[in-house]
């Protein structure tokens, strides 16, 4: 994924919470230096945006910043949607089991890490690597995981309990309880977000320049025409689209055929097939990169 500001190229929604989450903890961490009382409006979001320590603050912003996967894949009315109504069951469940049990709430966006946990990077992110660490074997998914134990024990019971909560958020979400996935921010709300926080940090569209392999009738059209000319003739192709070729031989490398599970990997999260299949070919049947290639 790009790390950039280009990365949140379609995640206004993202950058938000983001931008929320560093700046009151950051706020935090400096009131409590000084042993002074953060401003009212800085306490009304302190529970639900600031991280207590910079510990939290590193391991939940990135997993905040890898779950704008989904904002991407969705859209930002689809994927708000999902933040507000998870948020709001995940906070009244973790009200009322902190009063049931007397147990302290935690600060932060748990409840959204765990809920994203549940309903959505379990069950629609698929791995792309497998390996084996000291005979266990594991997918590149493990990360996320070992992330999201860290946070969940963090500071129990507090943490333990936020996060239990977003979990049941999520597949409650997931169940399409009430029909929650019908759900959609208004435009005007998205549009809102599009035009104050998702110009922060951005940076200019850079044109994609697109590399094809021409088909064996095409490069043998091509050197009929610079024959015919007395010069070549590039390939005609889509415009804004480059032709890769091979080495001095002028030879075209054949054209790399995606496997069905490849195919299977991509549409399982919610790409059109056509579209996975092309990634794929651009991208030598390389799963992740043609997962970048999407997004």
């Amino acid at each position: 994924m790009n790390a950039g500001p280009s990365g949140f190229r379609g995640a206004p929604v993202t950058k938000g919470l983001l931008l929320a989450t560093v700046s009151t903890s950051v706020i935090l961490q400096a009131t409590k230096t000084a042993r002074r009382r953060p401003p009212l409006l800085v306490s009304l979001f302190t529970h639900a945006f600031a991280f207590r320590n910079p510990g939290e603050l590193l391991f939940g912003a990135s997993l905040l910043y890898f779950y704008r996967l989904f904002e991407r894949q969705w859209g930002s009315a689809k994927y708000g949607s999902f933040v507000a109504t998870t948020c709001g069951l995940a906070y009244a469940l973790e009200a009322a089991a902190g009063a049931a049990l007397a147990l302290p709430a935690a600060q932060g966006p748990f409840p959204l890490l765990f809920a994203n946990l549940a309903a959505n990077f379990v069950l629609l992110v698929p791995p792309t690597h497998r390996f084996t660490v000291f005979g266990l074997k594991m997918t590149d998914k493990a990360f996320i995981y070992l992330a999201s134990i860290q946070m969940l024990f963090a500071a129990p019971p507090a943490t333990a309990l936020a996060g239990g909560c977003g979990l049941l958020a999520g597949l409650l979400y997931r169940l399409n309880f009430l029909g929650l996935q019908r759900l959609r921010l208004p435009a005007a709300v998205v549009d809102l977000f599009s035009s104050t926080v998702g110009r922060v940090l951005a940076a200019p569209a850079q044109p994609q320049q697109v590399f094809v392999t021409p088909t064996p009738a095409q490069l043998q059209a091509q050197q009929a025409a610079a024959a015919a000319g007395g010069g070549f003739a590039p390939y005609a192709g889509r415009p804004g689209q480059a032709v890769q070729r091979g080495g001095g031989g002028g030879a075209a490398a054949a054209a790399v055929e995606p496997s069905p599970e490849a195919v299977q990997q991509l549409v399982a999260m919610g790409f059109d097939e056509q579209q996975a299949r092309g990634a794929l070919q651009q991208t030598g049947n390389n799963v992740e990169a043609a997962l970048q290639y999407l997004l």
